[in-house]
């Protein structure tokens, strides 16, 4: 790297600088230029906060917002009333939060900046500054009443396009004088601040109110005071009356206001008569607004300005009651001043201003303070600025030589010596049309050769006339001077500066004389300038004196020229100009001393900066004379654009970029805006656009705009431009009638580079800016959602947009009902200052709460039940909770009242790049609760409402009727279908069901959700039952009753009653029923024995074999009657022992109401129906179903009947057989067989053929352990038995065979208790005579039975089963064969046990070879069917 020759001009230089004349009256000084030391300022290298934006409008505070820096661990928050005011801390945030929310009075506006603070204190820069605005109180200033009508004006001070205009809502109200209100009007985002009342009475006071308040927070409201006609006049401070100054100051514009009479206030109203309404006198304090050219809006440039303001800085606001108000005095003027710095007040610029006056030291009960402000419409403005920058230039010198012949040596020599210098000065001002208000001077500096280190001397130039007053521009425009060097060249000879003074006109006449009293003229001056350039009049040779030349324009270089001569050293001094054309003292000069470098007479200035202003000066030196200055001429760089992306003006499709001027304000002061002919090229999205400097200057206008087809361009001033492209936008396809664009593209920012050029320059030397631009749309907004993180809300954050008014969001609520429900799509709108509306009424903070944080704004999209069910909005809402997933995308807009979404100018293509779907946890949706599908389960099925894999369901349930809810069990996160058992208690009620995908083990259903579920019917099912309710195909316990005899109402029949279903409880009725019987007696099988239609028609079933009769009571009940082979049981007479007769029934039903081992008959109620997969069949009475969970519908069903008189004996032969088969034969032993209670006891003796048989005198009941048909497991008989154990008989048995039973009597009861069922039994089979000697047996099945039903043992009470003898009289002969004279067939239809047959074995199971467990006494007719129970 070359090192830079310049280096910085101290005091060492400056003793070289003034080194003497090495010949006496030749060398002359350098004046000492003003040097200062350049201070820097260490700054933390914490980054400053970004993307600050402010609230606008919200009631009594400001909420501020920002983007955080990394390592901060606090903010610093600052404040400014205006944006050229020192920014004062103010608040600070107690953590790294990147969001305050500050309490400001109604109608604040103020400036803020953000610095963030690290650990260990060190506070970065404030960010950039941002305003903010809190709602105002209306002020009315105005009541116009007539006859029939009224005008209501009113003023709100801070409203306007960029605060909150496009959402204010005001509603003035009419009351009469009892504070009934009479009438109402609401206006809406109008700058049109009045209304008019119609329909008045004609001489009735009125008072009126006005209330203002945002669309998008309407319960957030400011009243102005309610006021008559008449106490609005005192009221209302009167429009103060003010002057600004024009071009008075130089360094500051001057607001003179002039105090108008103070404002009455209303301390007790009136009621007409004597009683009047009573005022106090308040005094005023003053805001000023002034005109924003770009915008056209008055921005507020002081917010308060106190009656006895002094010009003291920063203002304070005079305490409640303060002593000083009473010093308060209409027509008193106090001055408040508009400063070129630090407000950038442009010299030379006119600017326009209000002045309102405010009601001070007024409140309210609350303590808050009241201000009533002047009226709007009648507030005038007025213009002023600050005096232009005047312009002087010094030309070169040039001499006049006289010519003498002088005789030497060499001979005669012609010598010139100077006579006279000359100089033109050149001035020039812009008066703004106040020329005659001022005179011009111009002063000269002159340091003598001898003093040149000291001030010099000044004086005013004077005119030919002697006056130093010059009375117009144009006579001071070019003022010759000349100096005489022949006679007065002691005290002509040395330096020369030169300044432009402009003096008003008043000080001439105030007879002073310039040149006795400079510095009073001076003090009295407006303004001036001074001539940077030094000017050396001198008698000797100054050919060496340079005339310098530069080249500049260029960007980083400046070439300075001149024409050197031999033996001439050079040293070139640069100076930093400010934007006056003044030289920078601020700014330390520099210089080039280096002989070789600037010996050839150029030299390129490599060392300073793009847009700086510089003057250069060389200064000649040889052996006679030192330091001669040449010329001073000033050099400007272009200057590089500083582009800034116009957020205030974004928009949808089009892009607003602002820069300034590359000139540097004291060349465009010099030499006008066209100088080196400027031109700008714009490259944005592969197209150019050009601008050229020149074309955008309009002396006649200050501001000019050009509109194209794809762009507008605007130039204020000359100097500030703004690019506005409407077409060609990056992303977007303009093909169509719409402009079309992805929504991912329409926002995504994008490089716009602005390159400033000149005539001197080339693609290589030109300057430029850049910016990243971008359209108002989504594709920045990295939107985010919670997906199942809650129950009740869903979370929503996105980016801030910088320029947004606000963000619209689309929420679409899929579609929840099976059938053709559409998504549901509602729009909720959020403006920038945190403002939650829906259709333009406020959102409330039960539904939707904002918060924002670190750049990024967070809505809690909350469950809230619906107020208004015509509301989308709140029916969408009310479905949160749910758990579907909700489709969010978030549009910034420009305007609240914007909707990307709907017929919109711009067409957004694939917006599901910028959606995002969001859920809570959610519950089951689409539940569907089978009904009466399935006989012994409820199915529900229910579909996930969204993906997420983190939740796992909860089922609940509750009977219909019931509150509260029970939990299923514990579910898989997969599963979406459960099997419901009801309780047995309930298993023919109606079951709700409710799916929970949330936290916890409660059942926390909101009301909404249920009611919404209880709305959800099938669309295909014609009885509109809910879908999350059902029931299982279920009979009710009870709808099938056997009605069960007793004692002394014992017949053959049996009775059943039936219910049949209740379709107006459960609509999915049964489609049909069958009645069936089962007997163990019989078979395995149910046999029916009757059908009943839907409608209840019975029609029985009969076969030939059932042997029964059938009666109907109607469709509810039918009597069964067992028939003795199709005859009814009759009675008839029996010989008893004791030879006498005795009634009996005789006969044995062997059909379907058979009894035997089991005197049970099973009755079932069959339903039947065709669901949803099939034919689906539910029972009562279904005992013998192992499939089934239904236990109630597997409560047996039974009853019984009367038994004849055989079907009794039959029952107990059946049990002695059965029990003697199950014993076994021992031989040689006795042997014990359990019964339910009791031992059946049978012995053999050992080496002899006695037996012995009985219960040992003891109760014993029998097990059937072979079962019964259909049911082999072991049986247990109902009757009791008990008899003796008889005496070792002899000749009753041979090894493992029995042939003889002898006599034994058997007690018999019946745990029924009914008469048929008990009674004694007297049995005597086989004989005595049936073992030979060689104990060869021979069997003889001889019978004989005989009974009673009561209690009596007595002969004539013993009644003879008689089948093979008619006798009339008991024969004793035939004792043994009464039953049965060895007639094996009648004998085993009487005893099935099988007579002389080896049975050492106990029989325990069925065996077809012994007869208890064949014939008849295992089954009857259905033994010729197949398991199904047809015949084949």
């Amino acid at each position: 790297m070359t090192k830079s020759p310049f280096k910085k001009t101290n005091i060492n230089s400056v003793f070289i600088m003034c080194l003497a004349f090495l010949i006496a009256g030749c060398k002359e000084m350098l004046p000492v230029p003003q040097m200062s030391q350049n201070n820097t300022e260490i700054k933390s290298a914490l980054a400053a906060p970004s993307n600050i934006t402010a609230t606008h409008g919200l009631k009594r505070k400001i909420r501020l917002t920002w983007t955080g820096t990394s390592s901060a661990k606090c903010y610093y928050i600052y404040s400014a009333s205006t944006p050229f005011d020192e920014y004062v801390q103010i608040n600070e945030t107690t953590n790294d939060n990147t969001y305050i929310e500050l309490a400001v009075p109604s109608g604040y506006s103020g400036y803020f900046k953000v610095a963030a603070v690290n650990g260990l204190g060190e506070v970065s820069d404030k960010s950039l500054a941002v305003y903010g605005t809190s709602l105002a109180t209306p002020q009315i200033t105005s009541i116009q009443e007539d006859q029939t009508s009224a005008t209501v004006y009113w003023f709100m001070e801070n409203l306007n396009r960029k605060t909150y205009l496009n959402d204010i809502h005001f509603t003035a109200i009419c009351y009469d004088s009892k504070s009934n209100e009479v009438g109402r009007k609401t206006l809406a985002g109008t700058t049109e601040t009045f209304c008019t009342f119609d329909g008045l009475s004609s001489g009735t006071k009125y008072f009126y109110e006005v209330e203002a308040y945002l669309g998008s927070d309407g319960d957030s409201i400011e009243k102005s005071l309610k006021l008559d006609s008449e106490t609005v006049v005192s009221l209302t401070p009167a429009v103060p009356k003010f002057t600004v100054s024009e071009g008075t100051r130089d360094d500051r514009i001057d607001i003179n206001i002039t105090l108008p009479p103070m404002v009455k206030i209303l301390v007790e109203s009136g009621s007409g008569g004597a009683n009047q309404a009573s005022y106090e006198d308040r005094p005023l304090y003053f805001k000023i607004s002034k005109l924003n050219d770009s915008t056209g809006e008055y921005d507020e440039l002081v917010k308060y300005i106190p009656f006895n303001y002094n010009g003291k800085n920063p203002i304070q606001e005079i305490g409640k009651d303060s002593p000083e108000f009473d010093n308060y005095k209409e027509g008193d003027v106090i001055t408040y001043s508009d400063f070129v710095e630090p407000n950038k007040v442009e010299r030379g610029k006119k600017y326009t201003y209000k002045v309102f006056a405010c009601t001070d030291n007024y409140y309210n009960s609350k303590g808050e303070r009241l201000s009533p402000v002047s009226d709007d419409k009648k507030t005038t403005a007025q213009t002023g600025w600050a005096a232009s920058v005047p312009r002087i230039f010094s030309s070169s010198i040039e001499y006049d030589y006289e010519e003498s012949e002088t005789e030497t040596e060499a001979g005669t020599v012609t010598v010139k010596t100077k006579i006279a210098a000359r100089l033109e000065i050149t001035t020039a001002w812009d008066s703004i049309g106040k020329e005659n208000e001022y005179v011009y001077m111009l002063l000269q500096n002159h340091k003598t050769l001898e003093s040149a280190t000291g001030d010099g001397t000044d004086s005013f130039i004077a005119k030919q006339d002697g006056s130093c007053y010059f009375d117009t521009l144009e006579e001071i425009k070019s003022v010759p001077l000349t100096f005489d060097l022949k006679t007065n060249l002691e005290s002509v000879r040395g330096y020369y500066r030169y300044s432009f003074y402009i003096v008003p006109k008043s000080v001439k006449s105030e007879g002073i004389d310039p040149n006795k009293d400079v510095d009073t003229i001076k003090e009295k001056s407006l303004t001036h300038i001074d001539d940077i350039s030094s000017k050396l009049i001198s008698d000797g040779d100054v050919d060496i004196v340079p005339d310098i030349e530069v080249e500049d324009g260029y960007k980083d270089k400046v070439i300075i020229n001149w024409k050197a001569k031999d033996n001439v050293n050079y040293k070139l001094v640069r100076y930093t100009l400010d934007n006056s054309g003044s030289i920078d003292n601020s700014i330390t000069a520099v210089s080039v001393d280096d002989s070789n470098e600037l010996k050839g007479g150029t030299y390129t200035d490599n060392e300073i900066e793009s847009g700086k202003a510089y003057s250069y000066t060389v200064y000649a030196s040889n052996d006679q004379i030192s330091d001669v200055p040449s010329n001073t001429v000033k050099a400007y760089t272009l200057g590089t654009p500083v582009v800034s992306f116009d957020t205030s003006e974004i928009d949808y499709d089009s892009i607003t970029v602002k820069w300034n001027t590359v000139m540097h304000n004291a060349e465009y002061l010099e030499k006008g805006s066209s100088m080196h002919g400027i031109k700008y090229k714009v490259e944005y999205n592969g197209n150019s656009y050009n601008i050229a400097q020149s074309d955008m200057i309009d002396e006649s206008n200050n501001i000019v705009e050009k509109s194209f087809d794809d762009y507008d361009v605007k130039c204020i001033d000359g100097k500030e431009f703004i690019l506005k492209i409407k077409k060609n936008i990056a992303g977007f396809d303009y093909n169509g009638s719409k402009p079309v664009v992805s929504a991912k593209n329409a926002g995504a920012a994008s490089e716009l580079i602005v390159e400033a050029s000149n005539d001197v320059t080339n693609s290589e030397s030109s300057t430029q800016g850049s910016v990243s631009v971008k359209v108002l749309g989504p594709a920045e907004i990295a939107l985010t959602t919670s997906k199942a993180a809650y129950d009740k809300q869903i979370n929503v954050s996105w980016n801030v947009i910088e320029g947004a008014a606000g963000y619209v969001i689309r929420r679409i609520c899929p579609r929840t009902k099976l059938g053709e429900e559409e998504d549901k799509i509602d729009y909720i709108t959020v403006s920038a200052g945190g403002n939650v509306t829906n259709n333009g009424e406020s959102v409330g903070n039960g539904r939707t709460v904002l918060t924002s944080n670190s750049g990024m704004i967070n809505i809690s999209d909350k469950y809230c039940a619906a107020s208004d069910t015509t509301s989308l909005y709140q029916t969408n809402q009310e479905k949160i909770d749910v758990g579907l997933e909700y489709d969010y995308t978030v549009m910034p807009v420009k305007n609240l009242n914007d909707n990307p979404f709907e017929d919109f100018k711009i067409v957004y293509q694939n917006e599901d790049d910028v959606s995002a779907k969001g859920y809570t946890n959610g519950y089951g949706i689409k539940t569907l609760a089978s009904k009466a599908d399935y006989a012994d389960k409820i199915e529900v099925t229910w579909e996930k409402p969204n993906t997420s894999s983190a939740t796992f369901p909860q089922a609940f349930y509750r009977k219909v009727g019931d509150s509260k809810w029970e939990k299923f069990g514990q579910l898989s996160s997969g599963d979406e279908k459960i099997d419901f058992v009801p309780p047995q208690d309930s298993r023919d009620k109606k079951f709700e069901f409710m799916i929970s995908y949330k936290q916890g083990n409660e059942a926390n259903f909101e009301d909404t959700y249920i009611a919404y579920e209880a709305a959800q019917t099938d669309a295909d099912e014609i009885y509109g039952e809910q879908n999350n309710m059902g029931y299982q195909f279920a009979l009710s316990a009870g709808n099938l009753v056997a009605e069960q005899p007793t004692a002394s109402n014992e017949s053959f029949s049996e009775k059943i009653f039936w219910t049949l279903w209740d379709e107006n409880t459960r609509k999915h009725a049964p489609d049909s029923y069958e009645i069936m019987v089962k007997n163990l007696n019989c078979s395995s099988e149910w046999f029916t024995i009757a059908e009943i239609s839907k409608d209840g028609t019975v029609t029985p079933k009969p076969k030939n074999w059932y042997d029964v009769s059938y009666e109907m009571y109607g469709n509810s009940s039918m009597k069964i009657t067992a028939l003795n082979n199709g005859s009814k049981f009759t009675t008839t007479k029996r010989l008893t022992r004791a030879s006498g007769q005795a009634d009996a029934i005789t006969g044995t039903h062997n059909g379907l109401l058979k009894v035997q081992r089991d005197y049970k008959h099973y009755y079932k109620l069959v339903a039947k129906r065709e669901g949803k997969y099939g034919e689906v069949v539910t029972a009562l009475g279904e005992f013998d179903n192992t499939d089934r969970n239904d236990a109630a519908s597997k409560i047996p069903v039974y009853t019984y009947r009367k038994i004849s008189d055989d079907e009794f004996v039959k029952a107990i032969m059946l049990i002695i057989a059965d029990a003697t088969y199950s014993v076994g034969v021992p031989d040689g032993k006795t042997r014990y067989l359990n019964g339910v209670q009791g031992n059946y006891v049978l012995g053999r003796q050992g080496l002899s053929r006695k037996m012995r048989y009985g219960t040992d005198n003891a109760l014993y009941t029998h097990i059937f352990r072979g079962g019964a048909i259909g049911f082999e497991s072991s049986l247990n008989s109902e009757w009791t038995i008990k008899m003796e154990t008889t005496t070792w008989t002899d000749d009753s048995g041979q090894g493992n065979a029995l042939t003889n039973f002898p006599w034994n009597a058997i007690n018999v009861t019946h745990n029924l208790g009914l008469p048929s069922y008990q009674g004694n039994v007297w049995l005597k089979a086989g004989s005595t005579d049936c073992i030979g000697l060689s104990g060869r047996i021979t069997q003889k099945f001889n019978l004989c039975i005989q009974y009673t039903h009561t209690t009596s043992t007595e002969d004539k009470d013993k009644i003879v089963v008689a089948t093979t003898r008619t006798d009339t009289s008991y024969n004793t002969s035939y004792d043994e064969t009464y039953t049965a004279d060895n007639n094996k067939t009648l004998y085993l239809q009487w005893f099935p046990y099988g007579l002389g047959e080896g049975r050492k074995d106990p029989v325990t199971s069925k065996t077809d070879e012994v007869p208890v467990y064949s014939g008849d006494w295992w089954q009857v007719e259905p033994r010729q069917m197949t398991r199904g129970g047809r015949k084949r």
